[in-house]
């Protein structure tokens, strides 16, 4: 696997890298697993702005919306 040390590193768009339905922990999990820092919370934000998810109250996981995985294919 490409790593950040061999140079042969590029970002992975991490929306796509998690399934359609997700914990806050799962996508936490996700960002250190790709070398990003921060507890990202703006990413979530924007993407809840952008419509590519909804944050669920009742099960407390965020779900890519039809909308996104038809446009970017976002299946998991």
């Amino acid at each position: 696997m490409p790593s950040i040390e061999d140079g042969n590193f590029s970002p992975q768009n991490l929306l796509n890298l998690l399934p359609d339905e997700f914990t806050r922990e799962q996508y936490q999990h996700m960002r250190q697993s790709q070398g990003r820092t921060g507890d990202g919370e703006s990413t979530l934000r924007s993407w809840i702005h952008r419509r590519y998810v909804v944050f669920d109250e009742t099960s407390n996981n965020y779900c890519k919306t039809e909308e996104y995985k038809h446009k970017f294919g976002g299946t998991s």
